[in-house]
């Protein structure tokens, strides 16, 4: 998989940065995230990827970090803990031990910085201490506050006794997760492609949404409200837990500049936005072009593109170019292709080139075919 970094003249015009974003690198990237991970101030990437070698007899990369030198040139970071994990995990990024820095949770792997800040290297941490049996096992990992105590947790499925379950870990601030009673939340036996952490009800602790649903068959997504401590109790979530869909995408953020948090949904070959009436019960809402596709839509990021205060929606379908929806202010978008997007899976925004708009990072699991990884720099009038 070719992978490069293209810049942008500020007419929308491309060329590609030679060296940039690991050049010749080859394989199958199955996720990216965005951090600091050599505490220098600017945000950097790390990519799960299958080398070739093991699917197509080419060679290839495996797990690789890129580091960023502030003006959106990559260079890969040399780290062999991380290039030799299994590369099919989500990759989660958390301050798992309270130092300020961020680390990257690999299941069943936890890499630290080593020496913050200017680290040149990350430290391989044994992550045994988590009271987990088959950690590596887990999908669809988040990290967020669950019990209110300052540090972040852990929430992602595993399949447990023949069936699949969702499962909480709290965090004691040192980065040794336990097990613990979510309530509900591990009663769940549905397929969980993601677990998304928001305030539904504005009360100040994390409550989680959960979209489920596999390729072949539909699930009802579920909304489960947090009490503050970590325990959940799945709560009906208006028009929102109705459909019984396929979720691939969920995004949670504020559509309509009311001050509450809303959910954008794509599944197979639908998309939908519902808002919240602040009290954590969704209705369906018109909102443009988003909801008009008939594309299976596998990721939905919420940013603001275009600098002018709301979030907008980028999205990328299956086999076809992204897609980025302009918000009004109100929720209702407008469909936009103002950059030549590449086709891609996983999208990761951040401001890489540190002018202070956001630009994307696009992978594309598959990326043999034809379609590179690149990183797209955002000219601040939504030319990529």
């Amino acid at each position: 998989q070719n992978e490069e970094i293209f810049l942008n003249d500020g007419t929308g015009t491309f060329t590609a940065a030679p060296g940039a974003f690991a050049t010749s690198t080859r394989g199958w990237t199955y996720d990216l995230v965005a951090a600091d991970l050599d505490g220098d101030g600017d945000i950097d990437l790390a990519a799960t990827n299958e080398p070739l070698a093991e699917v197509n007899n080419e060679d290839g990369t495996h797990n690789t970090i890129y580091l960023n030198d502030g003006s959106g040139h990559f260079s890969v970071m040399p780290s062999a803990a991380f290039a030799e994990a299994d590369y099919r995990p989500k990759l989660v990024t958390l301050d798992a031990n309270g130092d300020g820095t961020d680390d990257i949770l690999l299941p069943p792997l936890l890499l630290s910085q080593a020496n913050s800040p200017a680290c040149t290297a990350l430290a391989y941490a044994g992550f045994d201490r988590v009271n987990a049996g088959s950690f590596n096992s887990f999908k669809a990992l988040t990290a967020f506050d669950a019990d209110g105590d300052g540090d972040e947790d852990l929430a992602g499925r595993k399949w447990l006794s023949g069936r699949y379950r969702n499962q909480l870990y709290l965090n004691d601030g040192t980065g040794a997760f336990s097990l613990v009673d979510a309530g509900q939340l591990d009663d769940n036996d549905s397929y969980t492609t993601v677990i998304v952490p928001l305030d539904a009800d504005r009360d100040g602790d994390v409550d989680l949404v959960i979209g489920n649903g596999t390729w072949e068959y539909g699930s009802h997504d579920e909304l489960y409200l947090n009490d503050g401590n970590g325990v959940y109790t799945l709560t009906d979530a208006g028009d929102f837990d109705d459909p019984a869909e396929r979720t691939f995408a969920l995004v949670a953020f504020d559509a309509d500049n009311d001050g509450d948090t809303d959910l954008a949904v794509s599944g197979g070959g639908s998309e939908a936005l519902y808002l919240n009436d602040g009290h954590a019960w969704f209705t369906p809402a018109p909102s443009g072009d988003f909801g008009s596709s008939s594309l299976t839509i596998v990721d939905l990021v919420a940013f603001d593109a275009n600098g002018d205060g709301d979030d907008d929606l980028l999205a990328a379908p299956w086999y076809s170019s992204a897609v980025l929806h302009l918000n009004d202010g109100q929720g209702v978008f407008t469909a936009t292709t103002p950059g030549d997007y590449l086709y891609a899976d996983t999208l990761t925004p951040l401001d890489a080139d540190g002018d202070g708009d956001m630009d994307f990072a696009a992978a594309r699991e598959g990326g043999y075919g034809g379609y590179p990884n690149a990183i797209y720099l955002n000219n601040g009038r939504v030319a990529f």
